[in-house]
């Protein structure tokens, strides 16, 4: 942010407090974050609960105890287990630290811990209480 505020400063004043104001409303959008039913925050989390550099399943060790935390059963609405699976299955597909491989026709992930906090690090999830 100050990069381009001490620019804009330079140009007018105008112009500094109309980049403020963008700002300002982009980080109030990114903390606006529901932690309690986030999918994508609670499946690092269950991943961190795993503290493991093993393979993991998706379905079995991720969203079948989120499914029991968020519906109160792991037999949850199979709309909502069809849709979190694609979704967390996306994000994990989507990061390069994440290896995924194929069993039994079951999808297992396997992630480097010390990467893994990186990533929290950057989303700043460390700064949320994961345990």
């Amino acid at each position: 942010i100050k990069p381009e505020l001490t620019i804009a400063k330079l140009i007018s004043e105008e112009v500094y407090n109309h980049i403020e104001d963008f700002w300002v409303s982009e980080i109030q959008q990114r903390e606006n974050i529901d932690y309690e039913s986030n999918w994508e925050f609670l499946s690092l989390k269950k991943i961190y609960e795993l503290n493991t550099n093993d393979y993991f399943y998706l379905t079995e060790d991720i969203l079948k105890p989120i499914g029991i935390e968020l519906y109160g059963s792991d037999d949850f609405n199979k709309k909502y287990k069809r849709k979190m699976s694609t979704n967390v299955g996306n994000i994990l597909s989507r990061n390069p630290i994440f290896k995924s491989r194929q069993i039994n026709g079951k999808t297992q992930y396997r992630v480097d811990i010390n990467d893994f906090i990186k990533l929290l690090e950057a989303k700043r999830y460390l700064m949320v209480s994961l345990s």
